[in-house]
């Protein structure tokens, strides 16, 4: 099959370069063959396949005549909607074609930019284009990809969905200007920022901070270990600490700034640390090293999260704090892939977790609390000190996989995001609940916004973990078990409330019967066979029990509020619940026939030729879809039941 695919994209590329052949003069024609050769080499035969020749032609000539325009610098950003009579191709999205000298991150940077602005991007070819040039720097032809003469370019070509005002196009061409520079800067400066950290590390050991040896050895381990291609720099600055005033500042350092943090501003001040509460920024003193956390920017260069920081304290003879070393980046694959156990740092506090849990590593409790620490989220593992990794851990060990609902909160250093760890059954893990949950907990904490990430195993418990960004940095008082319980609400279906109302009315004994012997409608009811009829029960007393034996006061406790609802704070989310729930019970109580229809004058029995119209009872209220009863229409005799009668006849199964 890939055999087959190959010759598909070989014989359009032939194709191609056929049109090359006939349209251009001899003497251009080969350079630019081997151009367009290059160009779709590396592109999908099924993307190929679904464009028309003229086309595939006129986008690839467009792209080799940005890459030999003499008069633009690079970058260079084409946006526009190609059409016949301009360009002499078209496409029914936009265009945007760039070129620029080959470095890392360029892709997924430009990528990221377009799916900000929100587009979806349908079609991506990115070649490397090896350009031989003359003596003056022109560029001449496409040379093999080992020429020792060539340069390297990266010309990126991404269709996006139409945008035809001019303002939308050049809003999309600055911000990939600005994301390029970006990815410059910070390839640029890489090498810069990576001596900037080893001279971080030998000020340690020039002057050191005090702290125990040991621990001092395991940070520089760890700094150690984030040089060796374990963090993406693409940021540094050095501040010095001032305390002349009431509150500390962090006062940068002139012409220190690398990477994104390059740029100049007027301001002296860091512009984070300013805004952060008092009590925070008199911890900026404390001869605590090293400063592990999440920036409160996304990145633009690589991957879309919020970059990571490291921050390195600086310290004078004395030991006293003057200042910090700020490098801004993100954690390589290789930090995450990796067991956290040979990591330094980590290694540390995973340690330190097992043995104030005090539990023998070789028992069933001790191998669970390895995995939880294995598997814990990479980045809170580095964040998290380890008291609360402690807390945490065996918080979640001592859920020992039971089916519930647990909320773990850990803030931030700088109290601007709250880290909340939610363990919920995974077999009732839906989107909408996830969507739910983010709702309840912004609203709890006064989020602006959240992010989440998911973790489903074979364990019964799905992990989902949602970050709150802060409107303002500080420390939201809350309800721990309160949150809990509403969190727990929005995976709980109405069959969780059918069972819980046969536990308290019927006994554990007999409700527990009823609820393994009778499948219930859960909720969403997503399936569209009818759920069976619960089975039949005689009461001592029948004072108040339907034809099935069944109370009306058990059937009508089921039954969904719908002003609790209604007057939910939990936005419409929450509020979606209700007609599902309600559908739900309404099915289940429709479905309570039995042998015997009672009514306050006779019994009557059921598939004897009675005719029942769709509607419910008045006695137990149930409504049906349009919100009648049930009534009684014909007997078998053929004379019709009182209105009055017929009105008393309880949870009739329509026929």
């Amino acid at each position: 099959m890939a055999y087959v695919v190959e010759t598909d994209k070989t014989a359009i590329i032939d194709a191609l370069q056929d049109l090359v052949v006939s349209r251009w003069s001899k003497a251009e024609a080969e350079g630019v063959c081997r151009f367009i050769a290059a160009y779709y080499q590396g592109t999908a035969a099924t993307d190929l396949a679904e464009r028309q020749y003229d086309d595939l032609y006129g986008a690839a000539i467009s792209h080799w005549q940005l890459l030999r325009r003499q008069d633009e610098p690079f970058p260079r950003i084409h946006v526009y909607n190609p059409n016949i009579e301009q360009h002499g191709w078209e496409s029914t999205h936009t265009t945007v074609q760039i070129v620029s000298p080959d470095m890392p991150f360029l892709v997924d940077s430009v990528n990221m930019a377009l799916t900000r602005l929100g587009l979806t991007v349908h079609l991506i070819v990115h070649p490397v284009i090896c350009l031989g040039h003359d003596k003056e720097g022109s560029p001449l032809a496409v040379a093999g990809s080992d020429s020792r003469d060539g340069k390297l370019y990266a010309c990126m070509h991404f269709e996006v969905d139409r945008q035809t005002e001019t303002q939308m196009l050049a809003r999309i061409s600055h911000e990939l200007r600005e994301v390029l520079a970006d990815v410059e800067r910070s390839v640029h400066d890489w090498q810069s920022m990576r001596e900037q950290l080893k001279n971080a590390l030998a000020g340690l050991k020039r002057t050191p901070p005090p702290i125990p040896n040991e621990e001092l050895k395991e940070i520089e381990a760890f700094l150690k270990w984030v040089v060796n291609d374990h963090f993406t720099f693409l940021g540094y600055r050095r501040y010095d600490l001032k305390n002349s005033g009431k509150e500390p500042r962090l006062e940068r350092v002139a012409d220190t700034g690398l990477g994104i943090l390059q740029t100049s501003s007027p301001k002296k001040d860091s512009a984070g640390f300013s805004v952060l509460p008092s009590k925070v920024q008199q911890e900026a003193s404390r001869p605590e090293v090293l400063l592990l956390t999440k920036s409160s920017s996304r990145s633009t260069v690589h991957r879309p999260g919020y970059m990571d920081y490291i921050g390195i304290k600086r310290f004078n003879q004395k030991g006293e704090v003057i200042g910090e070393h700020r490098f801004l980046g993100l954690y390589t694959s290789a930090a995450y892939n990796r067991s956290p156990r040979e990591i330094p740092l980590l290694r540390r506090k995973i340690d330190y977790v097992l043995e104030k849990a005090r539990v023998p590593h070789s028992s069933h409790a001790g191998k669970a609390l390895v995995n939880i620490l294995e598997t814990y989220p990479r980045d809170e593992l580095i964040q998290t000190n380890p008291e609360q990794l402690h807390d945490i851990a065996v918080g979640i060990l001592h859920l020992q996989e039971r089916q519930r609902v647990r909320l773990f909160v850990r803030y931030d250093t700088f109290q601007r995001f709250v880290s909340c760890l939610v363990y919920a059954p995974r077999e009732r893990y839906t989107t909408e609940v996830r969507q739910q949950m983010q709702t309840i907990l912004e609203e709890a904490f006064g989020g602006e916004h959240s992010e989440f990430n998911i973790k489903l195993s074979e364990s019964v418990l799905a992990r989902i973990h949602i970050i709150v960004r802060l409107g303002r940095p500080g420390y939201p008082d809350y309800d721990h078990q309160a949150l809990e319980a509403q969190l727990a609400r929005t995976m709980r279906s109405w069959s969780d409330d059918y069972y819980q109302a046969l536990l308290e009315h019927f006994g554990e004994e007999q409700g527990t019967r009823f609820s393994t012997n009778t499948a219930t409608p859960s909720m969403p009811l997503t399936e569209k066979k009818r759920p069976p009829a619960p089975p039949r029960w005689t009461p001592n007393d029948s004072t108040g029990s339907t034809a099935a034996g069944w109370p009306s006061a058990f059937i009508n406790r089921l039954r969904p509020s719908r002003s609790s609802f209604a007057s939910s704070s939990t936005t419409a989310g929450a509020r979606s619940r209700y007609p599902t729930s309600y559908r739900c019970w309404r099915t289940w109580a429709s479905r309570l026939s039995t042998s015997t229809l009672t009514t306050s004058s006779r019994a009557l029995r059921p598939n004897a030729g009675y005719t029942i119209s769709a509607y419910a009872t008045t006695a137990t209220g149930i409504p049906n879809r349009s919100g009648r009863f049930f009534r009684i229409r014909s007997l078998p005799s053929g004379t019709a039941m009182s209105r009055a009668t017929a009105s008393t006849a309880s949870c009739w199964q329509p026929g």
